[in-house]
């Protein structure tokens, strides 16, 4: 199934991106792992992370590059004595362009499928689109992650319809407490950075009654 995550700024969902990008590309050998989404701007801020967590990997996992163009294409690997490159895993960089270059992804056989920030643009065609590239006759060789940042909406149709019936497009299905239906995953704004009260376990539990952590916060313990 895929993972579709929608929720408020500052919560990690490019850091998220990112580093299941880095991790795949440096795990699995032969692979493609695909960076996509609307616009450049919003590629590039994945791109940066995982080009950031690539270089600073322990240097027994971390590969040399044998392409190093993000707008397009990099590709990790070695080189021998002779500097003869020899290929590891892709990183894939296509921009869907708002929903008009539908066929991004085509051509692709992908290990990873990154998709951001889908409330900026009609994605449908292009996902589906990029279905093969993935596809087999066993189910998905992949889990496609998409994401999209509340506020962001300006055409988010499609973003709304895979949110509301997620088990119709194969994603993975969150249940509500007191709704009905089950919904894609949302985070909630209180769960960002500056939305953490930092503390340890013993201090929060000789907290008096009455005085409890400002309301809408969320206590982040270290033991």
């Amino acid at each position: 199934k895929g993972l579709l995550v929608v929720g408020s700024r500052r919560l990690g969902k490019s850091e998220l991106e990112g580093s299941f990008i880095g991790r795949n590309s440096t795990i699995y050998q032969g692979t493609q792992n695909l960076i996509s989404g609307g616009n450049d701007s919003d590629i590039k801020v994945i791109a940066g992370i995982v080009d950031n967590g690539l270089k600073n990997l322990h240097p027994y996992f971390r590969f040399d590059r044998i392409a190093n163009d993000w707008r397009k294409e990099v590709v990790l690997g070695y080189k021998d004595k002779k500097n003869i490159g020899y290929e590891w895993s892709k990183i894939l960089i296509r921009n869907f362009d708002d929903g008009n270059n539908t066929e991004a992804a085509a051509g692709t056989t992908l290990k990873t499928f990154i998709m951001d920030e889908i409330g900026k643009f009609s994605f449908f065609e292009c996902f589906e689109a990029a279905k093969p590239a993935f596809t087999s006759p066993f189910g998905w060789r992949c889990v496609p992650i998409l994401t999209g940042t509340g506020g962001s909406f300006e055409k988010g149709k499609d973003a709304e319809e895979m949110f509301n019936n997620p088990e119709a497009y194969n994603f993975l299905s969150i249940e509500v407490k007191d709704e009905p239906r089950r919904y894609g995953l949302f985070i909630p704004g209180t769960y960002r950075m500056e939305g953490k009260t930092q503390t340890n376990l013993s201090s929060h539990l000789k907290v008096e009654k009455g005085s409890e952590p400002e309301a809408g916060r969320v206590t982040v313990h270290s033991l």
